[in-house]
């Protein structure tokens, strides 16, 4: 079930929402201190990993990892719906809302929906007049996704329901 070195009393703060390690300079709250240490960098601005190609400091390992990536070109994660191949997983979960259609971001003032929190900050500056060359006009229709509560868009007018597990990236496909 878990691994033999598996936390369980840090697993369940996941579910408690518990968080007992406080930053004690912004008060912002963790789960676990290992957390709050990487957090507490971004006040200090220590960037302890760097670089052994081009130098760049990053504040996690992971950070680091990840951009070691854009020097061996090494991309571990793949669409399985396109085939399309991407160096980080975050990216692959965007990349996802492309064929799902789905958009969780939404416009406090009108209501149009997004797929990326991007392009809602770039949507909400129309609305507080802060760039001019906002259109002015009524928001953009949403398009909306392929019928079914998981479908998908393949092509112009095919469509396939979907079930799957998005964390694992795993499909299976039924046209309808």
């Amino acid at each position: 079930m878990f691994p033999p070195n598996f936390n369980l009393a840090l697993h369940a703060r996941t579910h408690t929402g518990e968080k007992p390690f406080g930053c004690g300079q912004c008060g912002k709250a963790f789960r676990e201190p290992s957390s709050l240490k990487t957090h507490v960098r971004t006040h200090t601005r220590e960037k302890p990993y760097e670089c052994p190609q081009c130098g760049k400091p990053f504040r996690t390992s992971t950070h680091l990892r990840v951009h070691r990536r854009t020097h061996t070109g090494e991309k571990p994660h793949t669409c399985a719906l396109c085939g399309q191949v991407l160096s980080r997983r975050s990216t692959l979960k965007s990349h996802m809302r492309t064929h799902t259609g789905e958009k969780p971001y939404a416009c406090q003032e009108c209501g149009r929906a997004f797929s990326e929190p991007s392009s809602l900050r770039k949507h909400a500056r129309t609305h507080s007049g802060k760039k001019p060359y906002a259109s002015g006009g009524p928001p953009l229709p949403v398009s909306p996704p392929c019928a079914g509560p998981l479908a998908i868009r393949v092509s112009r007018g095919t469509c396939l329901a979907i079930s799957h597990v998005l964390m694992y990236n795993i499909f299976i496909l039924v046209e309808i």
